[in-house]
């Protein structure tokens, strides 16, 4: 959770508040988060941890899925040695994540399952909105002081956590242009704004 929270607050997705990292090397700040979030899902399903399984897939078994779909997508451009093995087993592993999600939701729908459904899309929604906002906006400068001088993060961990931040701010600004597109569209006027390429994978990795 703490190398979750970190990464997503760096990236635009989570409040900045959360990108801390105490003298001991912790981010204690999303662990007491996820603490309260457990207490309080626990008191609403009364105790009953059965009940409580459909969210152990949100956590789970959903980023499986997109990892593994974004890894068969990387495989596939980049065409690596022996790619299209991997991205068919990377493909049928994300597939195999989606099919238990679904059956979590199916098989405890009565115990509370439809509330995963709800959890899910509302943070989906969230994240959007964080990232859509103003408080979603990671400058380079930005960036480089959250990732090097608040997280303390150096090497390639750095250079990864960068380009995925890279990555979301290009996707939020095509985001926002794909809206205001759409705006201008449904106002009949305004150049259509094309959207920004992404920044390419160039990661230079630690020997050590």
């Amino acid at each position: 959770m703490q190398s979750t929270a970190y990464r997503d607050g760096v990236r635009g997705i989570l409040p900045i508040g959360l990108v801390y990292r105490a003298p001991n090397g912790t981010f204690p700040r999303p662990v007491i988060m996820t603490f309260v979030f457990a207490t309080t899902i626990m008191i609403l399903v009364g105790g009953n941890t059965s009940a409580a399984i459909p969210f152990y897939g949100i956590g789970v078994f959903a980023p499986i899925a997109f990892m593994g779909f974004s890894v068969r997508r990387h495989l596939l451009v980049t065409k690596p040695n022996g790619y299209r093995i991997a991205a068919l087993a990377t493909f049928l592993i994300a597939c195999l994540s989606v099919f238990i999600f679904m059956s979590q939701i199916v098989g405890k729908f009565e115990e509370g399952g439809w509330i995963r459904l709800v959890t899910f899309s509302s943070l989906y929604i969230a994240g959007h909105l964080i990232l859509l906002g103003k408080g979603g906006e990671r400058t380079e400068k930005l960036a480089y002081h959250l990732i090097h001088e608040v997280s303390r993060i150096e090497g390639t961990m750095a250079e990864l956590l960068l380009w995925q931040t890279h990555m979301m701010q290009t996707y939020r600004e095509n985001v926002r242009r794909r809206i205001a597109n759409f705006q201008k569209r449904n106002e009949n006027g305004g150049e259509k704004l094309q959207s920004l390429p992404y920044p390419p994978y160039q990661i230079n990795y630690d020997n050590d």
